[in-house]
């Protein structure tokens, strides 16, 4: 995820207008520190500003022009969309849960289960999408693949699919019926996710265009994973199966 600023009370992204903001007071500051124990006791400001009065012209016009648009968009910018389903928290690795900073859905491509081509944006358009990452070669696949009925019921708000590494002649998990499955057989969407993508994995898509949760890698994490997003839609977590 993008890294992010909260210097000056309100969260946002790191842009080159904030590495110029802080460079710009850092330089600032580096020259009030060199030049002030060489000025008067008294009006030693006033005194180099009266000196150096072009420089000063210069500097104030470079302040002002800076002042005018440094925040020029500061409130244009989207805040996430409702629509879909709510982003899990993300724990930190001191257990604590973290802010989720959602990003734009991939538009890379994958193939559904009758052969047709679909990007993840153009899936995920209309509702929400829980994409799972198994593979029937993979044991430690088992509970996540026999867990996708429950899944489904436990989300009838959320396309629950499952996300498969070969073409849809190549496995026989592939299914043409609604939802049908997903096929990564160039590895756009591992390479995606290169980081945190292994079998099994989980993510949300947001219908909102964004991510909303995950990747969530193993069967507990996958598992607690769902769980949460039915905690985040319901208010509460899922009755025990």
């Amino acid at each position: 995820p993008d890294a992010s600023c909260a210097c000056f009370g309100e969260r946002r992204p790191i842009t080159g207008r904030t590495l110029l903001r802080n460079a710009w007071l850092v330089l600032l500051a580096l020259i009030s520190a060199a030049t002030i124990g060489a000025q008067p006791l008294w009006g030693g400001v006033a005194l180099l500003a009266a000196a150096l009065w072009p420089w000063t012209l210069a500097l104030a016009a470079v302040a002002v022009t800076f002042l005018l648009v440094q925040e020029g968009g500061s409130g244009s910018a989207d805040a996430p969309s409702d629509h879909g389903a709510a982003a899990p928290a993300a724990i930190g690795a001191d257990g604590e849960p973290e802010d989720y900073i959602r990003t734009r859905t991939p538009a890379v491509p994958v193939q559904l289960g009758d052969g047709t081509t679909v990007t993840l944006r153009e899936l995920s358009a209309r509702e929400p999408v829980l994409l799972l990452a198994v593979s029937e070669g993979c044991g430690s696949c088992t509970p996540v693949i026999e867990s996708i009925d429950r899944y489904r019921e436990l989300l009838p708000e959320v396309s629950v699919r499952f996300l498969l590494r070969s073409d849809p002649e190549g496995s026989t998990l592939t299914s043409a019926q609604e939802p049908q499955t997903l096929h990564d057989a160039s590895k756009y969407v591992s390479a995606t996710f290169a980081d945190a993508w292994m079998t099994p994995s989980a993510i949300l898509l947001g219908a909102d265009g964004l991510l909303a949760g995950g990747p969530a890698s193993g069967v507990p994490q996958v598992a607690e994973f769902v769980d949460d997003i039915y905690e985040s839609l319901h208010g509460e977590r899922p009755p025990a199966s």
